[in-house]
Parts: C-alpha cells; structure tokens; sequence
C-alpha cells in the first residue's frame, strides 16, 4: 500500500496528484485514461458547473480502451466535488490525500477545505468473480450540478432524494455524499431515471447488462438494480459508539438487488470500512492490531446526527481507509 498526500490550487492540480500517484503505484495514464488489469477509468474536469454536471472530477468507467475512448463506458459519472450547487464550494488551497492499495486494486483520493469539509473519490476491482469486469467506482457527488441549498439527505438506511418530476429538473437531485450509500431509494420522479443520479457504479454484468441502474420511478428502497452496502448494516450503525463511545469498523460490500427479490453481492471493499465518526477527529489514526486505519467524514462530521434532511453534512457517517503512512 501507498499514502501521499499534499495541497492543491486547483481542480487540475488535483487530477495530477491523482493521476502520477497512480502511475507511481504501477497504473497506466494514457488518452486521458488510468488503467491497470480490468480496470479503466477516465477522469476529466468540469469547471466551472454546467446546467448538467457540476463543478470537480467526474469519473467514468470502462471495460477497456481504443486511444482515448474506453469500451463498454458507464452510463454513470460520480463527480468528486461539492454535493450542492450554492454553498460550500470548493476553497483554494486544498490539502489532498490519497491511499492506493493493490491485491485488490483499490484506490481512495480524499480532499479537505475551508477546515472541515471533505470531498472525495474511489475507485478499484472487485475480488467477486463476477459476468462483468468488477470494476466499481464512487465519489461525493452525482454527475449533476446538484440541488440549491445544502441538498445533502442521510440517515443509516440512505438518503439522497430529490422532488424533480421532469426531465428539466432532474439536475436537483440530491445525494447522500457517501460510499455505496442507498440514495436511488431516496430519489423520486425524473431524477431516477438517469444513471446521472447516481454516485456510484460497479460492471457487475449481471442480468446482461454491464452496468446496472434502476431506471425507476419507484421510492422505495429495494429497487431493481440498486446498489448499496449500508442498509443490512443499519442495526449496527446506529448503535456503533452509543455505550461505550467507540466505533466498530464495518465491511462494505456492496450488493445489487435484483428481481424476485434477490440480491447479489458485487464487491467486498478491502481497504475501507463504515465508521461513526462522532468521537473521532478527521485524519485520526486507528491501530488495531498490526493494522492502522484512517478516519474520513463522507463530508463534513456533524456528531451524533443519523438523520438529516437538507443539511451541509453527513452527520456521524464517514469512512476508515486502511493506512500505512507517517
């Protein structure tokens, strides 16, 4: 494994620590394409925010690449920046971090501002066999410009959510900031039915289709083809920290749900875990063991909130990503 970290002035100087940290690390950057084994990735810079896609790196996954095209490219394109469209945009300088890890290849750039606010994104292979080729990929924000106002909707079973109810609007919708985090579940009318409103993806190729999306109108949360990791866990995340005010690092493993009711898992995250971050301070170190973890808010910690409507926040949710820096 391998930690680097550093600041930043910009959104470019951000995608060139990411991108040469990589290829430290034995990726490939070429066509404006980071590739190692089955996974490719394509970041690129939006600035400043479209009336689509808002302001940050947006991610988009492939199966391969022909020059700078990749194959069989995602339908979803999480954006590492500010979930929402007014506030807490992004401030210069940025302090970066960045944990890539191999066997499985996993990768985690985090980004902290104006204090306390953190924005981030991941990507890696999945260690299932899988039809597809495994690879997944996360960040902060959906593809969209996000909603005006805070627009950050969590609670331990999901969040994001939106009232869009064209294809004018679909650009509102929300998000919950997290890691594999159920938000399709949260999100209703126009805004479901684009893979823009999601923050996450994995090529799981299951029922022929390389990469999954609910495509649904439907507001609940076990949607055909959602993908999240969270809510099996829900019991134990709210309870982690209440007696004894410490917190239980938890797998993510993120499943897809399919029809009649099933679900199968896509990926077993090996290098990150759920933690409630309440008695924790972001970049804090965990030692358990022979191993030390790293603590993230998925945005910005608010102690002892597991349900939130509307906030500039992610309450007591964030994430430890396994360490081996100074």
């Amino acid at each position: 494994m391998a930690y680097f970290t550093g600041s930043a002035n910009s959104w470019s100087d951000l995608l060139n620590a990411l991108t040469s940290s990589c290829v430290s690390e034995g990726w490939t950057w070429a066509d404006g394409i980071l590739s190692k084994g089955d996974a490719f990735i394509m970041p690129w810079i939006r600035s400043p925010a479209t009336s689509t896609e808002g302001e940050g790196i947006l991610l988009q996954g492939g199966t391969g690449k022909s020059g700078s095209t990749l194959l069989d490219p995602s339908p979803q394109s999480p954006r590492m920046g500010c979930p929402s469209r007014d506030i807490s945009q992004v401030v210069w300088p940025v302090e970066y971090y960045i944990h890539i890890h191999a066997d499985p290849d996993e990768v985690y750039f985090i980004a902290r501002y104006s204090v306390d606010y953190f924005i981030w994104c991941a990507f890696g292979l999945s260690s299932l066999e899988l039809p597809g080729s495994g690879l997944w990929f996360a960040a902060t924000g959906r593809r969209l410009r996000g909603p005006t106002g805070p627009g950050i909707r969590i609670t331990d079973l999901g969040g994001g959510g939106s009232s869009a109810t064209d294809s004018t609007s679909v650009s509102n919708a929300g998000t919950t900031a997290a890691l594999f985090w159920n938000s399709n579940g949260r999100v209703s009318g126009a805004a479901r039915n684009t893979a823009a409103a999601e923050n996450h993806a994995v090529c799981s190729g299951f029922d022929s289709t390389l990469w999954p999306w609910p495509g649904s109108n439907s507001a609940t949360f076990n949607v055909v083809h959602t993908i999240h990791a969270n809510i099996p866990l829900s019991p134990l995340i709210v309870r982690s920290n209440a007696w004894n005010h410490q917190s239980v690092l938890l797998p993510i493993q993120p499943a897809l749900v399919r029809a009649e009711n099933k679900v199968s898992k896509v990926a077993d995250l090996a290098h990150a875990r759920y933690i409630r971050v309440d008695n924790f301070e972001p970049g804090q170190i965990i030692s358990l063991g022979a191993e030390q973890w790293r603590v993230y808010p998925f945005y910005r910690k608010e102690a002892g909130v597991t349900w939130a409507d509307n906030v500039d926040h992610t309450g007591a949710f964030g994430m430890a990503i396994r360490y081996d820096g100074p």
